[in-house]
């Protein structure tokens, strides 16, 4: 009778603490396929059509239902109901500024289809990873490296989004995202078309997260 009674307040308690997280806006998300993977939080998520997406590629800003959305690597996209494409109607789970997708699911194909026949597909399982060589006798272990800092882009802001700083820029020929997460250094002048800086950061497409003026425009 304890027992009984014991697992009956545990799927009570469960059954509370999802009820609070949904309460609050947030729903858990656990995926995993073609595009990418993972689990934890996303804030929010809507629904609409695919009205604009990068030309000949997947990863890049999307126009979902009249918003911005943010497609990157690690975004889930699931085509169980239809293919991907313009006009195809979309659920989106994610969050941030911009709005950057977790998980993208097809409700209904649209126009432009493009990629592998539809379904979910895991991503090919990697051979485990082989260590390091055994150090030689009587020699200490090699000092590992430096870890790599993450890649750099440098050059003029030649676009910006208007009046925000968060979304699609264009720095030195090269598309940049940033985001209310980039750190954003203007100890050496202000951010206009036209400063020299140097960004770092990573992915596809290329997320900032970190954006240091180097000069201010017009400066030499």
């Amino acid at each position: 009778m304890k027992k009984v009674l014991f697992s009956l307040a545990a799927v009570l308690a469960c059954s509370f603490a999802a009820a609070s997280s949904y309460a609050s806006g947030d729903e858990y998300y656990e995926h995993r396929g073609r595009y990418g993977y993972g689990s934890g939080y996303y804030e929010g998520k809507f629904y609409g059509p695919v009205e604009s997406m990068p030309q000949d590629r997947i990863f890049g800003m999307w126009r979902i239902g009249g918003r911005e959305v943010l497609v990157t690597e690690r975004t889930f996209i699931k085509e169980e109901y239809g293919r991907i494409g313009l006009g195809a109607h979309v659920e989106v789970k994610g969050g941030g500024n911009p709005f950057m997708a977790y998980e993208v699911e097809v409700k209904s194909g649209g126009r432009a289809m493009m990629g592998p026949p539809p379904g979910n597909f895991a991503p090919p399982v990697l051979p485990p990873a082989m260590g390091p060589p055994p150090a030689p006798a009587n020699f200490p272990p090699a000092t590992p490296p430096p870890p790599a800092l993450p890649p750099a882009i440098s050059g003029p802001v030649e676009a910006m989004p208007q009046g925000i700083l968060f979304g699609m820029w264009k720095i030195g020929g090269k598309e940049v995202i940033v985001t209310d997460s980039t750190l954003i250094k203007q100890q050496n002048g202000p951010l206009a078309p036209g400063a020299q800086v140097e960004v770092r950061g990573g992915g596809i497409p290329f997320i900032a997260h970190e954006l240091e003026v180097k000069a201010a425009s017009g400066s030499r």
